[in-house]
C-alpha cells in the first residue's frame, strides 16, 4: 500500500488594454468595455491511496486519489472576484 498526497498553488496575471482611435486618429482612449486586468490563482490539494500486488511476474495497482481544487479571479477594473471550487474522483489501474 502507498500513500500520497500533492499541494500546488499558482498564480497569473493578465493585464489587457485595448484602446479606441480618437478624432485625430489616434489610440489614446482606453475602451473600457474590452479592457481588463485579472490575477488568477489556483490551489490543488490531492491526496490518495494505491494498493500494489505481485505475484510471480504479475503487478497490478489499484487506488484512488481525490483531487481538491480552488480556482479565484480578480477583475481588478471593477473589484469582481469569482471564485470556483472543484472535487474530483481520480482511479488508478494498472496491470504488467
Amino acid at each position: 500500500m502507498s500513500v500520497e498526497y500533492s499541494s500546488i498553488f499558482s498564480k497569473s496575471n493578465s493585464d489587457i488594454l485595448s484602446y479606441n482611435k480618437n478624432s485625430e486618429k489616434q489610440y489614446l482612449n482606453i475602451d473600457s468595455l474590452n479592457t481588463n486586468h485579472y490575477l488568477f490563482s489556483q490551489t490543488s490539494n490531492t491526496p490518495g491511496v494505491t494498493f500494489n500486488f505481485n505475484k510471480g511476474q504479475w503487478n497490478a495497482n489499484i487506488g484512488s486519489k481525490l483531487g481538491y481544487i480552488t480556482l479565484k479571479q480578480r477583475n481588478l477594473l471593477i473589484g469582481d472576484i469569482t471564485s470556483r471550487k472543484f472535487k474530483n474522483l481520480l482511479p488508478i489501474a494498472s496491470f504488467q
